[in-house]
């Protein structure tokens, strides 16, 4: 055990020295860069402010203008609308997302069609 630590001391003490050294550094020599929330806050809203990327390419879109001789062309008049007219439906229901009430034409319906008796044979015959 001796001889190991006699062999060890040097690479501990040099890892230690340099720890110390670190310590000593970061601690007194290291100086500590102060800024005042002002710039912190004014620096954030020129990089957040929404849209301030839109803003030069606003200016832009301003400066084009558009030459009504556009739309007397003939290109312009050979093209052909595909729209389709929106048909105006009956309303529904007014909330469709409200839980179904299941009144008593849905439940004689389902009554008539016989389910109720495959459910019940069902369940009995899952139960033995």
């Amino acid at each position: 055990m001796k001889e190991v630590l006699s062999k060890a001391k040097l690479p501990i003490a040099i890892i230690v020295i340099v720890f110390v050294g670190f310590l000593g550094y970061n601690f007194f020599m290291k100086k500590e860069v102060v800024t005042s929330p002002l710039d912190k806050t004014a620096k954030n809203k020129k990089e957040n402010t929404p849209g301030a990327s839109l803003l030069p390419l606003l200016s832009k879109v301003k400066d084009v203008s558009l030459d009504g001789k556009v739309f007397s062309h003939e290109v312009y008049k050979s093209l052909i609308n595909y729209g389709q007219i929106i048909v105006e439906e009956e309303k529904q229901r007014p909330n469709p997302f409200a839980p179904l009430s299941l009144g008593s034409s849905v439940s004689s319906s389902v009554e008539n069609l016989g389910f109720e008796d495959e459910v019940v044979t069902a369940t009995s015959s899952a139960t033995r």
